[in-house]
């Protein structure tokens, strides 16, 4: 999780990430995620 290419948008869905170094707070708080460093709950709906 360290280059950000795979940022994306989490619209709905419970996950945990164990990376966020390339986010903003601001980011972090619209829900987007590293793809590569989020961990799914269950189903998510991306954008």
């Amino acid at each position: 999780g360290v280059c950000g290419c795979c940022k994306t948008k989490v619209v709905s869905g419970e996950y945990t990430v164990s990376s966020t170094m390339t986010l903003t707070d601001a980011e972090i708080a619209e829900g987007y995620v590293l793809a590569c460093s989020c961990h799914p709950q269950g189903d998510l709906v991306l954008a």
